[in-house]
């Protein structure tokens, strides 16, 4: 198996870094939608079994601190995953990589 150079072990940390942002962003807006719908969007009723593909538009609105305290944590975080790709010119098959979380 072929060594790593400096530069290709710090890109792979780099990647995994992003990596492990884009799934505390995913589990963010998990709670995010837990929260709202456990909270202020209790009233809501759904049909058993139905299914819905929530979007951040949904609860923008929402008048629960904690929540808009949720959503500007995602943006924050989105903003930042979104500058280290640009700005390292991270290609999307450089995504590829294995990275197993504990």
């Amino acid at each position: 198996m072929e060594e790593l150079t400096p530069e290709q072990s710090y890109r792979t940390k780099l990647i995994e870094a992003i990596i492990y942002l884009d799934k505390v962003a995913t589990e963010t807006f998990t709670e995010i939608v837990n929260l709202a719908m456990i909270g202020e969007f209790s009233e809501i009723e759904f049909e058993e079994g139905e299914e819905i593909k929530f979007q951040l538009a949904h609860f923008r609105n929402c008048k629960d601190q904690n929540v808009q305290v949720l959503i500007n944590h995602l943006d924050e975080t989105n903003v930042k995953i979104n500058w280290l790709i640009n700005v390292n010119d991270v290609k999307e098959d450089e995504f590829l990589i294995d990275v197993k979380y504990e």
